[in-house]
């Protein structure tokens, strides 16, 4: 065994060490990400998540560049940092660090949603006794030429079936902003 490997930590160590040294609450996890309660601010949600994650990088991306879009989460900033747990004690350079990398976005605090909320929503646009975990790409595209109903919702259709990464759309990406859908991390 290499010296180096004794002090390795994993990602969900990091995340639960995170967690346990801060005594922060976690509020949410996914694959590459831990959402947090902010320690001091109780409407904002502080998502730490690895470079990995490049969907998610690329969806801040189009938050931050569409503000005003009532589908879309607010995000306050977002901050790089790189990670390596063997060197954690000694002051370095950014550039002598080498372990992996991952980023905290600070986001607006959201409620979860309910089914009959997404059965109402889809049922607006005229798909009836469908699922919104199930709706197609092509059902997408209905919300996308809908500009004139809703141009925000259309914004982000069209954001959605540009984009080369896959569609994650299911209850757990989708929360709610008083009684506002908000698509929270809609690609994988």
């Amino acid at each position: 065994m290499k010296v180096h490997e004794l002090f390795e930590e994993t990602k969900p160590d990091y995340f639960n060490r995170l967690e346990q040294e801060l005594k922060i609450k976690r509020i949410g996890k996914g694959a590459f990400a831990r959402v947090f309660q902010h320690p001091t601010e109780p409407n904002i949600a502080v998502k730490v998540f690895t470079d990995e994650d490049r969907a998610f990088r690329h969806y801040l991306k189009f938050c931050q560049a569409h503000p005003d879009n009532k589908y879309l989460p607010k995000i306050y900033s977002v901050v790089k940092h790189r990670h390596n747990p063997a060197k954690k004690d000694k002051d370095l350079s950014i550039d002598e660090i080498v372990d992996w990398k991952y980023s905290i976005a600070f986001m607006e605090k959201l409620k979860p949603v309910t089914k009959e909320k997404l059965v109402k929503f889809v049922s607006t646009f005229g798909i009836y006794n469908k699922e919104f975990d199930n709706l197609t790409t092509g059902e997408w595209r209905i919300f996308a030429y809908r500009q004139d109903e809703d141009p925000d919702l259309a914004e982000f259709a069209k954001y959605l079936l540009k984009t080369s990464y896959a569609l994650d759309l299911h209850t757990q990406n989708v929360m709610l902003r008083g009684n506002q859908i908000v698509f929270i991390d809609p690609i994988s």
